[in-house]
């Protein structure tokens, strides 16, 4: 019997650019300004990697964001699984 396992999906260029972001610690607020977006759709992005990336909170986000920054082993956010 098989068991079911989640699997992360790509990240958009967008997204990778938002997470990137994230990891060098920057707000949403400088984010925005830098990609010449909203702060709302930041926010929607953030959303959208955490759902991507099987992540469950802003916390986790954070810490993936930043290992995958500081070169912790962690992949390109594009194939990144958890």
């Amino acid at each position: 019997q098989q068991t079911w396992q989640p699997v992360a999906l790509p990240l958009s260029p967008r997204e990778r650019q938002v997470f990137r972001s994230i990891g060098a610690g920057r707000g949403p607020r400088e984010i925005a300004a830098e990609l010449q977006i909203s702060v709302k759709t930041v926010e929607s992005h953030r959303e959208k990697i955490k759902h991507k990336l099987l992540l469950d909170s802003d916390d986790a986000l954070l810490h993936a964001t930043v290992r995958w920054h500081d070169g912790y082993g962690l992949r390109d956010p594009e194939t990144v699984s958890g």
